[in-house]
């Protein structure tokens, strides 16, 4: 019998290997056992949303939505499996930033005169 864990494990470490490789067919093959819930992984991926900050996490009614409209039911652990590939792949996809640099901050609030410079100097 195989580990879930193992199947979800492999299936995560195939998926952050196509990320770092678009384009490559050598890396890790898909078990056997993990071509279904890959094959809905991608299909609910391909219709993943996107929001100012990046893709949006594929809900549980884009799932369940995918289920009635196959008619082929969603097991729990394939769930699971699921939602473990969607956070690698939003991990994946997350924006690699740095800490914004530190503002030194004023030892006294800005004068209303240097306010209306500050527009003045704006408008020409």
């Amino acid at each position: 019998m195989i580990s879930l864990e193992w199947l979800r494990d492999r299936l995560c470490d195939a998926l952050r290997w196509q990320l770092a490789h678009p384009g490559r067919t050598d890396g890790p093959e898909i078990p056997p056992a993990g071509r279904r819930v890959w094959g809905i992984f991608l299909a609910l991926n391909a219709g993943r949303c996107g929001g100012m900050n990046g893709p949006n996490p594929i809900s549980a009614v884009e799932m369940e939505a995918w289920s009635r409209l196959h008619r082929e039911p969603i097991r729990p652990f394939e769930l699971d499996i699921l939602h473990a590939l969607d956070r690698a792949m939003l991990s994946a996809a997350a924006p690699k930033t740095t800490r914004p640099a530190q503002r030194p901050i004023p030892d006294e609030p800005p004068t209303a005169d240097a306010i209306l410079a500050v527009f003045r100097k704006a408008a020409g």
